[in-house]
């Protein structure tokens, strides 16, 4: 009342303040009795009587650690992934190819590609015939294709050391001093093992393309040495070749010690010398038995030998070719020549 009794006022704030004690107070499930604007806690939260989020926002899902090891909020692992799952791999699949073919490539003799084939077999016959670097400019294959006299393939080497360690004397071999057919088998295959090996190293270490153009290089220079070998004298001659070159340099070592002469004075052309050795041997009379350029060389050598010179245009100072008569019976050219000079002089002292 107005006289000293409560107002109106502190009633309605009496009650009001009552109702809503009542109502924190009360079960949640009869909170919905004020409203949908009272905020109604999860079924789980109020089985379990767990304390409310912090944040609403977590309710959606659980909360804890995903498949990945990351925390946060919608991270749920998926229903057919369990904590015990292995962890993804680390690599995508195309290192996962790579890091396999790598693996088998370190297989030296399976799976040779096309390319692998020509790098062994080139390198197999680089090997067999072999290089022999030399860099004396005198004697050097590459520029005067002219090898060392000593320089021999590898693989006859190999032939040779085998067959004086199996008792096999080289002059008993048949067929032009080639070996056995068993030991020439085993010499190859033995180069194309080491051929192989080489290539499938090159080809793990550096790559495929390195290995065959390394092949490709060395089978040009042990081509090129091998050209320079067939410029030696006596290289790989059959029996029959040889006996033809022990004949001949028999013939030109009577010759040189019948005719050839060395004193200061005398002079003669190389034509002149092939000349008077065809007369006095009928049997080189043709170039289809000896060559000019064999006897050519045989007298170049024997000319540096004795005086320590060389020709110049074909000339030769200090040496000289005597006359005699020919094989055929008649006289050589430098005999007539001489013949007819001295009647000459002869005739004029008798004028």
């Amino acid at each position: 009342s107005p006289r000293g009794g409560a107002s109106r006022r502190d009633l309605l704030k009496l009650v009001a303040g009552g109702a809503a004690a009542a109502a924190i107070g009360a079960p949640a499930a009869k909170a919905a009795d004020f409203g949908d604007a009272m905020f109604v806690l999860p079924a789980d939260f109020q089985e379990k009587k767990l304390p409310p989020p912090k944040n609403p926002y977590e309710t959606l899902e659980p909360f804890g650690e995903s498949f990945r090891g990351k925390k946060g909020i919608n991270l749920q692992l998926p229903a057919e992934l369990s904590e015990d799952d292995e962890a993804p791999r680390s690599m995508s699949a195309l290192k996962a190819k790579q890091q396999e073919e790598t693996e088998r490539q370190i297989d030296y003799f399976e799976n040779l590609s096309g390319v692998g084939i020509v790098g062994s077999l080139l390198w197999s016959a680089a090997l067999y015939y072999g290089i022999w670097f030399d860099i004396n400019k005198d004697t050097n294959a590459v520029v005067i294709a002219k090898g060392d006299p000593g320089d021999v393939r590898p693989s006859d080497w190999l032939k040779l050391r085998l067959g004086a360690a199996l008792g096999m004397d080289q002059s008993s071999w048949e067929d032009d001093w080639k070996p056995p057919a068993s030991l020439q088998g085993f010499v190859t295959a033995a180069f194309i093992l080491l051929g192989t090996a080489s290539n499938r190293v090159l080809e793990v270490s550096l790559g495929e393309s390195f290995a065959l153009m390394g092949g490709m290089t060395a089978g040009i220079w042990a081509g090129v040495y091998e050209l320079g070998r067939t410029q030696q004298k006596g290289y790989r001659l059959t029996r029959e070749e040889q006996e033809q070159e022990d004949g001949l340099v028999v013939d030109f070592e009577d010759f040189a010690r019948q005719r050839i002469v060395v004193k200061p004075t005398a002079r003669v052309h190389i034509r002149e010398f092939t000349k008077a050795f065809r007369a006095q041997y009928g049997k080189y009379r043709t170039t289809d038995q000896v060559s000019d350029a064999q006897l050519q060389n045989l007298f170049k050598s024997y000319a540096r030998r004795a005086t320590g010179m060389r020709g110049k245009a074909g000339f030769y100072k200090g040496i000289g070719v005597t006359a005699v008569g020919s094989a055929w019976g008649g006289e050589s050219g430098t005999a007539t020549r001489e013949r007819e000079a001295r009647e000459l002089r002869s005739a004029e002292r008798q004028e």
